[in-house]
């Protein structure tokens, strides 16, 4: 842009006035045909040239500066070119069928969350070459599954973004299901019917697990499954707070193998494919993503959340692995109120570790709709989620632990065992 005007001027400029010398001086004059020696001709030469150098330097400029990337070349800014250090300076990939083909060369990631882990990474040709796994499970294509989630989620988001209006004020549209603090909204209806309507136009056979469809009463096979939740932090939704998403995973054999995560209010999109990375598209940055990496507690900024459950045990049991947490030196504490994000956030490197524990038994914590896609997109982002007790990580339990470390999660761990323990002998387990 800069480069086509300000080349464009230049040659009108030198067209019109000419220098023009004689025994006398130079002055200016205006006919081309004035210049008739070869010194005033090579004079034109060099002015001519110095204004395109001039028109590339303020296009390469202007391109990279107010564009935010070079227009010639996407993962080329003049920052980085005369090593000047940028804040956000990101590589380039585009959401779509077809993502942009990125020349496969090493570049400096800014991610989401700076801090003192410099990363490296390798940018291939595009987003399909990154996924090692074969594509089809049995009948089913996997690039045609997360295309196909990211539609429906991209879809529901319009009715998200529709309910939320000004994002101002509290939402009258609300009722409850298992108490005041658990809700639901004819928002989260819809969402689920038109995610599950496109799923079913697709894949009929495949089963869908709802979460305000299915209840409490679900189980999870070895057969194609799908698994939604339309508003997850219901909560936040209803109360204006923007921290909410609508989560969708494909599981096969029990085995998570797509995840997609979106936030309708901030238009952030997460997705992973097993063996293929996670992947974020927001308005600030496009491509792959990683967790810290944070080692221990001290340097850890951590979510944790009271659930819907006011129970002498769980709000005894709260209140100590909250003050665990402060006497390890936390950095900081946050109660957020979406799983599916603080799982993001935790993948993307915003969070460095995040935790909720329920039970069966007292019909609390998280359910698979809430963690399954968290599950592959925190994995595949280098990160580790288990049951606190260190046991293996079930789709079918009630909860979920997650961290950007397998050191962090230990130390983490100890933390959460203690406060069970000095809860149940406060409380006698009664919940």
């Amino acid at each position: 842009f800069f480069f086509v005007h300000v080349v464009g001027l230049s040659y009108i400029v030198n067209m019109v006035l000419i220098e023009r010398c004689d025994d006398e001086g130079c002055i200016l004059t205006t006919p081309l045909k004035a210049c008739e020696t070869e010194h005033q001709t090579w004079h034109i030469v060099f002015i001519t040239a110095m204004s395109c150098i001039g028109g590339c330097l303020v296009g390469l400029w202007g391109s990279s500066t107010i564009l935010g990337t070079s227009f010639w070349f996407p993962q080329l800014s003049l920052t980085r070119t005369l090593g000047i250090s940028a804040q956000y300076n990101y590589p380039t990939m585009q959401l779509s069928n077809h993502p942009t083909v990125v020349p496969h060369t090493e570049v400096q990631a800014a991610w989401p969350r700076r801090g003192p882990h410099d990363r490296t990474m390798s940018l291939r040709a595009n987003e399909e070459e990154m996924m090692s796994q074969p594509q089809r499970i049995g009948d089913v294509d996997l690039s045609e599954v997360l295309e196909l989630s990211k539609h429906a989620v991209l879809e529901a988001g319009k009715i998200v973004s529709r309910a939320w209006g000004p994002g101002t004020g509290r939402s009258t549209v609300e009722a409850t299901k298992s108490g005041t603090a658990d809700l639901v909204t004819v928002t989260d209806q819809q969402c689920e019917e038109i995610i599950s309507r496109l799923i079913k136009e697709r894949f009929p056979s495949h089963v869908i697990i709802g979460e305000e469809t299915v209840g409490d009463t679900y189980s999870l096979t070895n057969e194609p499954t799908w698994t939604i939740d339309p508003v997850d932090g219901t909560t936040n939704f209803v109360h204006r707070w923007p921290w909410t998403a609508i989560l969708i995973s494909f599981i096969v054999d029990k085995e998570v193998l797509v995840a997609v995560t979106y936030d309708a209010i901030s238009d952030e999109l997460y997705w992973a494919t097993k063996g293929g990375g996670s992947f974020l598209k927001s308005p600030r940055y496009e491509g792959p993503i990683q967790t810290s990496g944070t080692q221990s507690i001290d340097k850890s900024v951590v979510i944790m959340e009271v659930g819907y459950r006011r129970d002498p045990l769980t709000v005894s049991q709260t209140s100590h692995c909250l003050a665990g947490l402060m006497q390890k030196n936390v950095r900081s504490v946050r109660m957020a109120g979406s799983c599916g994000l603080n799982i993001a956030a935790v993948a993307s490197g915003k969070i460095d570790a995040y935790f909720e524990e329920g039970s069966w038994e007292l019909n609390s914590g998280t359910k698979i709709w809430d963690f399954a896609g968290g599950k592959l997109l925190v994995e595949e982002a280098g990160g580790v989620i288990m049951d606190p007790s260190g046991a293996p990580f079930d789709l079918m339990g009630r909860n979920v632990f997650v961290a950007a470390s397998a050191a962090l999660a230990d130390e983490l761990r100890e933390v959460l065992q203690e406060a069970k323990a000095k809860a149940e002998a406060e409380t006698g387990g009664a919940g």
